[in-house]
């Protein structure tokens, strides 16, 4: 009866010790990819329901301004951080002042202007996304409807993102979109 040698047997315990090493470190930089993916992925998504929210309203706003007409915002609000637009109001036919900010937090937040001069404050972006530039690029006029007359070019909004997560692994993103005003049928 014949056995195996000593030579054989390290050759087969080295192959099988690199194919099962190669197989754990493969296993394990598959989990950091997916980890990594699934993080971006969290990113992306939070980031367009952000947009999503603007660009709904922003839609239905007019007369467009980078002013913020003496909203209550960080005193470093530059006029590219801020859009502000009046916003018709269907249940009570009254017109709002809306709009969006870039915070000191790095935060985007949204205002709503409940009664002349009393405006509601929320937060948009979540605490684990860091915004480090917001801006709105107005473009046209300041209203496609202008009651004077003279707007003729559709006015729009050029929205720019860009910003990393707080946590790790560290992501960065930039998301631009081009939202216009949406005329109403009446």
């Amino acid at each position: 009866m014949k056995g195996f040698s000593l030579v054989e047997m390290l050759i087969a315990t080295t192959l099988f010790t690199f194919v099962t090493f190669v197989a754990i470190t493969t296993l394990f930089m598959m989990q950091t990819v997916n980890g990594r993916m699934k993080a971006t992925k969290t990113v992306y998504d939070n980031m367009f329901l952000v947009v999503d929210d603007i660009s709904r309203e922003t839609k239905y706003g007019t007369y467009f301004t980078n002013y913020n007409h003496s909203i209550p915002v960080p005193a470093d609000c530059l006029q590219s951080d801020c859009v502000s637009y009046e916003f018709l109001n269907n249940e009570s036919l009254d017109t709002e002042l809306h709009g969006y900010y870039l915070g000191a937090d790095k935060a985007i937040y949204k205002y709503v202007e409940k009664a002349p001069a009393v405006f509601a404050i929320e937060k948009i972006t979540t605490d684990d996304i860091q915004v480090n530039s917001l801006l709105f690029k107005l473009g046209g006029n300041s209203s496609y409807n202008d009651p004077f007359g003279a707007e003729t070019i559709h006015p729009s909004v050029k929205l720019i993102l860009k910003g990393v997560t707080r946590s790790e692994p560290v992501i960065p993103f930039y998301i631009e979109s081009y939202l216009t005003q949406r005329i109403s049928a009446n």
